[in-house]
C-alpha cells in the first residue's frame, strides 16, 4: 500500500465561516425598569382580606401578563439567534461524519494489530514463566497471570521480559512457594495429630484449603470433649437406672400383669434420681422481713421440702421462739 506523503490539512482559510456578532439591547431599558419597579412596589407586602378575592385575581392577572410579555420576547430573541447556529452545527456534524467513517476503520485495524501483538507477548510470558517453574513446586494454575505483565513497556523488541517484570514474577512465585511450604508443614502436623487420635485423615486434610491446622485441631479437640461429656452423662443416667433396677428387685413390688410399678415404686425411683442428680447443700443465711413476709417464706420452703433449723449463737442465751421453723 502506497502512502501519500502530502499532509492534508484544513487551514483557517479553507474551513471558514462568516459570523457577524449582533448587538442585542432593550430599547428604553431604564425607563421600562423604572415603570415596572413603580408598579411592583404597589403590590409588595400587600395584605388581602376575604372580601378582596376579586381584586387579588385582577392584580395577579395584570402582573402575570406583564411577566409573560417579557418572557415571550426573550424566547423569540433566543430562537432567532439559535437558528443560524443550529444550521451551522448540522453542517459541521455532517462533515465530521464523513471523516469518522474511515477513521473508525483505521481505529479497528489498529486495535486488531495491538491485540495480536499482545497475544504474542502473552505467549512469550507463558514460556518464560514455565521455565521459571521448572525447578519449583508451584504449578502454572497456582499463579495469577496479571494483565499488566503483557504490557508493551515490560518487553524488549526481541520479546525478552525487562528486569522490572522478571523481579515481579520472581516475587510472585516465591510467595506461592512459601504458602505451599506452610501448607505442607501444617498437613504433617495435622496428620500426626489425627493418627494420635486414631482418626481417619480423609476429610480433615481437605479443610486445609480454607482453614489453619490449629483451627482444625481445636475443632476436633472440642468435639472430643463434648463427646466425652455426653458419654459421661449417659453413664450417670445408666448408673441411676441400674440402681433403680436393683432396689426394685429387692424392695418393690412389680405388677407383672400390667407391666407397671405401684405408687411406692414410683416414689423410690424418684428418690434415687434425686439422690443421683440433686445433691443437698446447706447454706447459713439471715432473713429479715415483716411477719407476713416470713410466714409466706416459711410456707414456700415447707411446700418445696426445704429443711430449715434455727441458728443459736453460742454466746446468746436469750432465745425467742415462735411457730416458724426458723
Amino acid at each position: 500500500m502506497t502512502k501519500n506523503n502530502e499532509l492534508i490539512t484544513i487551514e483557517e482559510g479553507t474551513f471558514s465561516y462568516d459570523f457577524k456578532p449582533a448587538e442585542l439591547t432593550i430599547n428604553n431599558y431604564d425607563e421600562i425598569k423604572k415603570t415596572i419597579t413603580s408598579v411592583t412596589e404597589q403590590y409588595k407586602n400587600r395584605v388581602y382580606q376575604d372580601d378582596d378575592l376579586e381584586t387579588l385575581k385582577e392584580d395577579h392577572k395584570m402582573l402575570n401578563s406583564l411577566r409573560t410579555g417579557l418572557e415571550d420576547g426573550r424566547k423569540n430573541v433566543k430562537k432567532t439567534i439559535m437558528e443560524p447556529y443550529e444550521t451551522f452545527e448540522a453542517e459541521v456534524n455532517e462533515l465530521v461524519s464523513l471523516i469518522d467513517e474511515p477513521l473508525n476503520d483505521i481505529k479497528a485495524g489498529r486495535d486488531e494489530i495491538l491485540e495480536a501483538q499482545k497475544e504474542v507477548r502473552y505467549e512469550a510470558l507463558i514460556d518464560y514463566v514455565e521455565r521459571q517453574l521448572k525447578d519449583s513446586n508451584v504449578r502454572m494454575e497456582d499463579l495469577e497471570i496479571r494483565d499488566s505483565w503483557t504490557n508493551k513497556g515490560n518487553w524488549t523488541e526481541k520479546l525478552n521480559p525487562r528486569k522490572k517484570l522478571t523481579d515481579e514474577i520472581k516475587h510472585h512465585i516465591e510467595v506461592i512457594e512459601e504458602y505451599h511450604k506452610n501448607k505442607i508443614a501444617q498437613r504433617e502436623v495435622l496428620e500426626k495429630f489425627l493418627e494420635s487420635k486414631g482418626m481417619e485423615i480423609e476429610g480433615w486434610i481437605d479443610q486445609l484449603e480454607y482453614r489453619e491446622a490449629t483451627e482444625i485441631m481445636d475443632s476436633i479437640q472440642k468435639a472430643e470433649e463434648k463427646r466425652k461429656k455426653e458419654e459421661a452423662e449417659k453413664e450417670r443416667i445408666a448408673q441411676a437406672e441400674r440402681e433403680v433396677d436393683e432396689r426394685t428387685e429387692q424392695e418393690l413390688k412389680y405388677d407383672k400383669s400390667n407391666g407397671e410399678f405401684d405408687d411406692r415404686t414410683e416414689e423410690i425411683i424418684e428418690d434415687v434420681f434425686k439422690e443421683t442428680f440433686d445433691d443437698e447443700i446447706t447454706e447459713r443465711i439471715e432473713v429479715t422481713g415483716t411477719q407476713e413476709q416470713l410466714n409466706k417464706l416459711n410456707d414456700f420452703m415447707v411446700a418445696n421440702g426445704i429443711k430449715v433449723a434455727p441458728i443459736i449463737d453460742e454466746f446468746d442465751f436469750e432465745e425467742t421462739w415462735d411457730d416458724l421453723p426458723f
